[in-house]
């Protein structure tokens, strides 16, 4: 399970950047952690060439907190299925990796509302939590009962003779 989700985390789109203009031109993006892929049509700004999906690997140096954070709910989601965490932690930590590009975009939301000329709104797609979530639903971690439930759990799993 934390492979197929670590294999979303850098698969799966992390958000959607949409450009309108007032001449009704539009273009939108999609952003991956390490590639981009644009959609509609050009801005006139950028000489009325449409631009190619590319594969952008600049960008994923320039989303490194993102990839830190999204590997780190990863991570949680490991621990979950170890008995180190609790759901409440793992998703929480998977709400604020999603959450993050938001915080960073807070000024541009802010701008769109007060400038109806020239609007770049970012909207996040958040699939790396949605299949965090549905993974903890499906396959629920296991959770004593007892303190001593867990310290038996441990040791079976320890254990040479299980192997």
């Amino acid at each position: 399970m934390v492979l197929l989700s670590a294999i979303v985390a850098i698969v799966s789109p992390v958000g959607m950047n949409v450009i309108s203009h007032p001449l009704g031109e539009f273009a939108a993006s999609v952003i991956g952690v390490v590639w981009t892929v644009f959609i509609g049509s050009p801005i006139p700004i950028d000489g009325g060439s449409m631009v190619p999906p590319t594969v952008n690997l600049a960008s994923g140096i320039g989303l490194l907190p993102l990839i830190v954070l999204r590997f780190l709910f990863v991570f949680q989601l490991y621990r979950l299925y170890n008995g180190k965490t609790s759901r409440r932690a793992a998703i929480s930590c998977g709400i604020v990796s999603e959450l993050f590009l938001v915080m960073l975009n807070i000024p541009n939301y802010i701008s769109s509302i007060l400038t109806p000329l020239f609007n770049e709104i970012y909207l996040p797609l958040p699939f790396l939590l949605l299949i965090g979530y549905l993974i903890i639903r499906i396959y629920p971690p296991f959770v004593p009962s007892t303190p001593w439930e867990r310290h038996n759990q441990t040791e079976i799993h320890e254990s040479p003779l299980t192997e």
